[in-house]
């Protein structure tokens, strides 16, 4: 009888809060309803993917200043990204932010973060860089989404940017599965003229990760973790060594794991046979290892030590 109860509260819900909220609120309700568990359809539905891009592109800002201190970047709303990929397009938005006011003699760093996070993961690595030297830029967006979707979004966004301020070099530096974000972005942004000449990644599965091919568990279903799977359409597209033809890239890997269901040699989340897959090997300049897990190698001195070296071109 109880279970019958709430039921029927459950059903009489759009009309209570038609008559508190207005017409609005209802068709705010059905909107949700609709999409916001987009992330935990298993099937395709090209339609709705259609209407998530275009969402996702509306609310998708470029050359706007901010700091680390912008409530968006909060680490909830990297959960949110990940686990609610609609819900975060549609209430919290994803962009492409100055630290700064943009100088032209200052190099441009862009930083993309990885799967559940946001830009304040840079924030120790960050503040580690000259300001006089380096204009700062942080991509917010929800890591749940489709790669492909994020990639066309950023490098139309980003060659925007490129166009107002007649940047010739760019710096991409990525976490985890930006790196992967990343490398298809750099396809994109070097067709027709090399704008990134350096690129620095951290901790990248390049080979996918096993545990995005044993999900039939989760309640919810990832669209980027189709993208992680090992022999995915997209991770197969990174293997096109000419996608990093004469740019720069340091591999730098972490290696304090620990044993988990998948093996005992990773970070704590990515293998190793993942972080240094022969493809990646064989397109880095340089491949750096550190005593650091998936997370700490975002706040470790050596690593920024590292970094800045790199940025000061003395390797």
């Amino acid at each position: 009888m109880r279970i019958k109860k709430y039921f029927k509260m459950y059903l009489l819900l759009p009309i209570i809060i038609s008559l508190f909220t207005g017409c609005s609120a209802l068709r705010n309700l059905k909107e949700d309803i609709k999409f916001s568990f987009y992330s935990q359809e298993k099937s395709k539905n090209l339609l709705k993917d259609k209407q998530v891009l275009n969402l996702y592109k509306k609310n998708f800002v470029s050359d706007k200043i901010t700091s680390f201190n912008n409530e968006r970047f909060l680490k909830k709303y990297g959960k949110t990204g990940l686990w609610l990929p609609y819900k975060f397009i549609k209430n919290i938005g994803g962009g492409v932010y100055f630290l700064t006011k943009y100088d032209s003699q200052k190099i441009p760093v862009l930083f993309i973060h990885g799967a559940g996070g946001t830009p304040l993961d840079w924030e120790y690595i960050s503040r580690n860089l000259d300001n006089t030297k380096y204009q700062k830029i942080v991509v917010s967006y929800p890591s749940g989404i489709k790669l492909s979707y994020t990639v066309q979004i950023m490098e139309e966004k980003i060659q925007k940017l490129i166009s107002k301020y007649n940047m010739d070099n760019l710096v991409i530096i990525a976490h985890s599965m930006g790196g992967l974000v990343a490398k298809s972005l750099i396809k994109e942004l070097n067709t027709n003229k090399k704008i990134v000449n350096l690129f620095i990644t951290l901790s990248t599965p390049w080979n996918g990760h096993l545990g995005a091919s044993n999900t039939k568990e989760l309640p919810y279903y990832i669209p980027s973790w189709d993208d992680m799977k090992k022999n995915s359409k997209f991770i197969k597209s990174l293997k096109d060594t000419a996608i990093l033809k004469n740019v720069k890239h340091y591999l730098f890997f972490g290696y304090k794991g620990k044993t988990t269901i998948y093996g005992r040699d990773n970070d704590g989340t990515i293998s190793l046979e993942s972080q240094l897959s022969d493809y990646a090997q064989d397109a880095a300049l340089r491949i750096f290892g550190f005593n650091d897990n998936h997370t700490s190698i975002l706040s470790s001195r050596k690593v920024a030590k590292k970094i800045n070296i790199i940025l000061n071109d003395k390797l």
